[in-house]
């Protein structure tokens, strides 16, 4: 399923390519295009609500492009007020809807007032109340969600009052900039700008604002790269050089590209775990260096620690997924949905020093702790409350408190 929606994500980039470009189609520009958007995009693509609701926007974009190279006259368009509505109930990023329609009605105002000759005014005119219209309604959808009052207060936690966000530990919310990868994003970034800039007479004002909107998200945090791309990969086809057919109509040129894609799908399978193989293994295939999970620790948690009290300590990266490893026999100290702790608990506890940590895990009683083998500052504060270490691996380590059942067999246990 999250193959199937990534896939309709950059199918839809794709078309929308071919909407904003002009025949004959530079059908390896449009690859090209799409390439720089699984780039930017691929790596905040993960198994979450929020890969089914970009694979819908992409939908909602490649609508509007298509009306727009039918100059405004598609019935198709009245589609993406629906769409929206069922959008604002899966995730916030419904909203970047209403700011696209919006933007398309502002620059339908200023083209309006530009043009030269009387007799164009009826045509703009209509545009102006189509866009209106269309705005109006994707606005009204975005209040189709029993979960309203849920909606706001969250954007303006996520906004205002959440410090995880403020303080940028989660590498997701980070701007694009700060990764090991910046340079050579910066470079495409800046090469994909200068070809629009290059080419900015054919594009419009919606465009653009578009491009400044999603630009500015980028800076904000990288999550929103997947969609900055909506607009960024059409308008970069629209702007790269023609490239000649005739090139890619050469035996040995398409033969390479084949050959090429061949190897690309091989490797992809090939990435994909045998029956014999265990999931633990293969989430953590690339080795200890690279991020993963804690399979080996909670595999051990699972089998050697009796559920007592049904609570773990853990880091916070780790919660989901020992949510979903260890089922309902556990109940997590902390995870990423950040919204759901308050502000006082994330700066006792991540964004405290040792000794907040320390006071907030005191009075808790748990069954075992499961922290990463690299972040001490959790080990050390349970340590210090004499909690005992019954398991390590190049990964994890498993922690009991004193007082637990099973502290002496465990005692001596490594890994």
């Amino acid at each position: 399923t999250q193959s199937l929606l990534v896939a309709t994500i950059f199918l839809f980039i794709a078309l929308s390519c071919v909407e904003l470009t002009r025949p004959p189609r530079p059908y390896l520009a449009i690859a090209l295009a799409t390439v720089f958007a699984g780039y930017l995009a691929l790596p905040y693509l993960s198994f979450r609500p929020v890969t089914r609701a970009l694979a819908m926007i992409a939908w909602c974009a490649w609508l509007l492009l298509r009306d727009r190279r039918m100059d405004e006259r598609s019935s198709g368009i009245w589609l993406v007020p629906i769409l929206t509505a069922v959008l604002i109930n899966v995730h916030l990023f419904a909203l970047f809807i209403p700011m696209w329609t919006g933007a398309l009605l502002a620059g339908a105002i200023w083209e309006r007032f530009r043009i030269a000759h009387w007799s164009e005014r009826t045509d703009y005119t209509r545009r102006i109340k189509r866009y209106c219209a269309l705005f109006a309604c994707c606005c009204f959808a975005c209040l189709a969600t029993p979960m309203l009052g849920g909606v706001m207060s969250t954007l303006s936690h996520y906004g205002q009052h959440d410090p995880m966000v403020a303080a940028k530990v989660i590498a997701e919310l980070r701007p694009f900039y700060d990764g090991p990868m910046w340079p050579i994003t910066t470079a495409v970034l800046l090469a994909a700008i200068g070809l629009m800039i290059w080419k900015r007479s054919d594009f419009r004002l919606a465009e653009w604002a578009m491009l400044a909107i999603g630009l500015g998200g980028l800076f904000w945090m990288g999550r929103l790269a997947p969609l900055f791309v909506l607009i960024a990969a059409p308008m970069l086809a629209a702007a790269l050089p023609t490239l000649k057919a005739r090139l890619l109509a050469r035996p040995i040129v398409w033969s390479l590209l084949c050959a090429t894609i061949g190897l690309g799908v091989v490797k992809i399978v090939d990435a994909f775990p045998s029956r014999e193989t265990p999931l633990a293994v293969w989430l953590n295939r690339h080795g200890p260096e690279t991020p993963g999970y804690p399979s080996g620790a909670a595999a051990f948690v699972a089998n050697r620690i009796p559920a007592t009290t049904g609570r773990i300590i853990n880091d916070f990266n780790w919660g989901g997924y020992l949510a979903w490893e260890l089922g309902s026999r556990y109940q997590v100290f902390m995870d990423a949905r950040t919204q759901l702790y308050t502000p006082e608990f994330w700066n006792d506890t991540c964004l405290g020093n040792q000794q907040a940590v320390e006071s907030s895990i005191r009075a808790i009683t748990a069954d075992a702790a499961i922290v990463p083998l690299k972040s001490p500052k959790l080990a050390v504060a349970l340590k210090a409350l004499g909690w005992k270490q019954v398991y390590h691996d190049d990964r994890a380590q498993v922690f009991i408190p004193p007082d637990s059942p099973v502290v002496d067999m465990l005692a001596d246990t490594k890994e």
